[in-house]
């Protein structure tokens, strides 16, 4: 049965594209203003939300140690030792011909012919995030879009521990943070930060971009490196396993911290960004 069977025009498709766009010209414009004024009002319940989700993950990790305690002192004598298998991966494809491929994920690890390394498992602990849809929007506007932050409130509203930096290379002044926070199109009744992107830049207009991705379960993150781009894997002083890319009087490096993505790309030296990644508290 088709749509003229149930009595609609047959340009109802075409008038309905037009208001359709008509609505969304209609739209008013925001300013900074309006924005941080929207932020103040969500900032609020990003708190009471954050505070909820603490307590009671707390509670459940409590009811699960008991439970795991019990059930292993009456199966298991003696305790047996066992290695915790982590979900969170990285991974660097080589595709050829100078181009690589960078993959991180979440709980959903496909096979591949690529380099893989496995991030240590870690305690749960108050910073990883429940699972929640992919979509990211702005909870005020219902629209994707980035907030300005000041680094309390970054620190306030993310969903996980923002780590501290404690190198920059002293050229580079904070220019701005902005923060994602993802929502339901319907509005979210537990909203969070989920990224922190933190812009810096020097007097000579050279640029330094750092970013932190929660990544939530089944979630991975691509980046494909092009000709220009040497990568190549690199040991932390911790012993963690990072990416390096150079080209073009850049250099970018990534990693896994936890379930969360960090990088740092601009124009500054291999030596610099080896000691901002290593710099990670």
């Amino acid at each position: 049965m088709n749509g003229n069977n149930r009595g609609y025009p047959v340009d109802f498709e075409t008038k309905f594209d037009q208001a359709f766009q008509q609505a969304v010209e209609a739209l008013p414009f925001y300013t900074d203003a309006d924005r941080r004024k929207s932020w103040e009002h969500i900032r609020e319940k990003l708190n009471r939300d954050k505070i909820r989700r603490k307590r009671r993950k707390q509670m459940q990790l409590a009811g699960i140690v008991a439970a795991s305690m019990l059930i292993g002192g009456v199966i298991f004598s003696p305790p047996l030792a066992t290695q915790a298998i982590s979900p969170i991966y990285q991974e660097l494809k080589n595709w050829g011909n100078g181009v690589t491929q960078l993959v991180f994920g979440n709980g959903r690890q496909t096979d591949s012919t690529g380099v893989m390394a496995s991030i240590p498992a870690v305690q749960p602990d108050e910073g990883e995030a429940q699972p929640t849809r992919k979509s990211i929007h702005l909870v005020a506007s219902n629209v994707s879009e980035v907030v300005k932050v000041s680094e309390e409130e970054a620190r306030e509203s993310l969903d996980f521990p923002l780590p501290n930096l404690t190198y920059i290379p002293e050229r580079f002044q904070l220019q701005s943070i902005e923060i994602i926070i993802p929502a339901e199109l319907q509005g979210d009744p537990n909203p969070f930060g989920k990224s922190a992107h933190l812009r810096y830049r020097s007097d000579q207009g050279h640029f330094l971009r750092i970013s932190f991705d929660l990544l939530l379960q089944n979630e991975t993150m691509t980046m494909t490196n092009l000709y220009a781009e040497k990568t190549e894997e690199v040991e932390l002083d911790n012993g963690s396993i990072a990416y390096l890319s150079t080209g073009h009087g850049k250099a970018k490096i990534n990693l896994m911290l936890g379930n969360v993505h960090f990088m740092a790309y601009g124009q500054v030296s291999r030596e610099e960004i080896l000691r901002i990644a290593n710099g990670i508290e």
